[in-house]
């Protein structure tokens, strides 16, 4: 019967080093190993590290966001795993009714890569795969609100059953 462990731990940075909240920059951070034992009585170990960060920037109804993800994996034994840095570029306008904006997924890369490979005694296999076309892809977003009609305030509800006065309920 094959048995498995898992630690991790992370961690998460908000900070806005500005009175107004005009800027904000997050970090994450998080470090994890996992240890599986097998039926024949071998262990595999696999630890790795996530980062990202990003910085973010609001001026009137604009808004600049800059995010970076890097990904590494350490393993230990047969099997390695890697994938590719990725990064988010997105730029928006809003008001209350209507939002335009657009986003530039795999900023400044050809494209994507990711793979695996197994180098054992018994099995050998290298994988991986590599999309050309997806670096530099551009979404463009636009959004408007329908919404119609007189929203009440909260401040102008009653409560049922109160006394305007003293906060003691009514008898019915």
């Amino acid at each position: 019967m094959a048995s498995s462990c898992e630690y991790s731990t992370s961690g998460y940075i908000d900070i806005s080093p500005f009175k107004k909240n005009w800027m904000d920059l997050i970090l994450y951070g998080k470090s994890y190993f996992e240890e599986n034992l097998m039926t024949n009585n071998t262990k595999k170990q696999l630890s790795g590290n996530n980062y990202a960060a990003v910085v973010s920037f609001l001026y009137k109804n604009w808004s600049f966001r800059y995010a970076i993800q890097t990904k590494a994996f350490h393993l230990s034994g047969d099997f390695r795993k890697f994938d590719q840095n990725t990064a988010i570029i997105s730029l928006n306008y809003g008001t209350s009714t209507l939002s335009i904006g657009g986003e530039l997924y795999f900023a400044f890369q050809n494209g994507s890569r990711y793979g695996y490979s197994v180098d054992s005694k018994i099995f050998k296999s290298d994988y991986s795969s590599e999309i050309f076309d997806n670096g530099n892809m551009f979404v463009l977003n636009i959004s408007y609100n329908f919404s119609h009609g007189h929203v009440p305030s909260i401040f102008q509800r009653k409560i049922q059953n109160n006394d305007q006065d003293s906060g003691i309920l009514k008898p019915d």
